[in-house]
């Protein structure tokens, strides 16, 4: 296989027919319209003719820029010459000395770049104050969650599970270089084999009894019981605390519970106290406009006003996330707009003490003609007097 793959060259294609040199326009002797248009336009825009390629194949043109030389400029050296190469060498160090440099230079620049990075701050005091709020809302619910089942925490694992996995593994590895005696049941010859896992599970499944852990130590570890004993002792003490502690958890979780209930039963009851305290002092001191109105269709209006503030305040868990946004839209704009219909209530009564008082003192006065009188025969279209007063009103 040869070690170079040479590509054919291409065929040579004859050379395309030279075109004619376009004739001068003559604009003059040129037909008018668009057709005519069109035609000096090409013949204004017309690319010139390319060269005919030579039939001999032409190399590829190298690019002629001259690329700068990275290397240093050394001057040829004789051979055999030890000066010169001395020279030659020093000037090769000097310039490997000074390349290391700037490496180790812009090594550093880089890396305290990336050490600016690093320390940067990317998030703004919102988001950091939003993340803080969010970290201590879940260290919350987790003390919550742990609380009532403190056997699934991270620090009932580490404190016991891994302690207690810890205290078998050794005790079963202690176990297993123990060497038990054992007869042959066929021959009856006594021979020794290493205890195991199953020995030692034996003894300890027997705990909550003593007595009968260490009878069944003796019968198969024989002198060695007490120190299987002693094993199965030190797990069950590992076992023992752990549930006293979950034990203790669950009740302390139980009784705060219980007495948070008990402060939001109180906290509901005072707020339900205090709401109809308020209502009530509303209502005397405020009677037009919070209480009970003579008018049956005023009276209907306002209780339908409360039942929907009711209904939206005990249902608001219940209700999807539009209706709910809706009907805290409208109790906004009620309460927006009642110190506005207030002010205008109280503005439109004064005007109207006002000017009932006027027409008070008009009444029983002779207004008089008011200027010229009509002519008999034509009566004025505006009212007089309390008449036109009225009219305005």
């Amino acid at each position: 296989m040869p070690e170079t793959i040479t590509a054919a060259p291409p065929p040579q294609s004859t050379p395309p027919p030279q075109p004619s040199p376009s004739p001068a326009p003559q604009i003059a002797s040129q037909q008018s319209g668009t057709a005519s248009l069109m035609e000096d336009m090409d013949s204004y825009m017309a690319k010139p003719s390319p060269e005919p390629k030579s039939e001999k194949a032409t190399e590829p043109k190298q690019d002629q820029t001259k690329q700068p030389d990275l290397k240093p400029q050394i001057a040829p050296v004789k051979e055999k010459d030890p000066i010169q190469l001395r020279k030659r060498l020093a000037e090769v160090e000097s310039d490997l000395t000074k390349t290391r440099a700037e490496k180790e230079q812009t090594v550093s620049e880089l890396q305290r770049k990336m050490a600016d990075l690093e320390k940067r701050e990317f998030l703004t005091d919102d988001q950091k104050k939003r993340y803080g709020d969010m970290e201590q809302r879940t260290k919350s619910l987790e003390a919550a969650l742990y609380s009532r089942n403190y056997s699934e925490s991270p620090e009932f694992k580490d404190k016991y599970q891994k302690r207690w996995h810890a205290k078998y593994e050794s005790a079963v590895k202690e176990v297993g270089r123990l060497n038990l005696k054992v007869t042959d049941p066929e021959t009856g010859d006594e021979k020794y084999r290493p205890a195991t896992q199953s020995d030692f599970e034996r003894v300890r499944m027997l705990r909550g009894s003593e007595v009968a852990q260490l009878d069944e130590a003796e019968k198969i570890f024989g002198n060695r019981a007490s120190l299987v004993v002693k094993y199965c002792n030190e797990l069950d003490s590992i076992e023992q605390a752990a549930q006293e502690d979950v034990a203790t958890r669950r009740e302390r979780y139980d009784q705060e519970m219980q007495q948070a209930q008990e402060m939001q039963g109180r906290a509901g009851q005072m707020t339900i106290q205090s709401a109809q305290a308020t209502e009530a002092m509303m209502a005397e001191r405020y009677p037009a406009f919070f209480g009970k109105s003579e008018d049956p269709e005023l009276e209907a209006a306002m209780k339908k006003g409360m039942e929907f503030v009711d209904t939206t305040t005990s249902t608001a868990g219940n209700l999807n996330p539009e209706e709910r946004g809706q009907r805290l839209a409208v109790i906004r704009m009620w309460a927006g707009a009642f110190p506005r219909n207030a002010a205008r209530i109280n503005k439109m009564e004064s005007e109207l003490t006002e000017l009932r008082a006027k027409l008070a003192k008009l009444q029983g006065t002779d207004p008089g003609a008011g200027g010229d009188s009509p002519s008999p025969d034509k009566k004025s279209d505006d009212p007089k007097g309390t008449a036109g007063l009225m009219a305005e009103f």
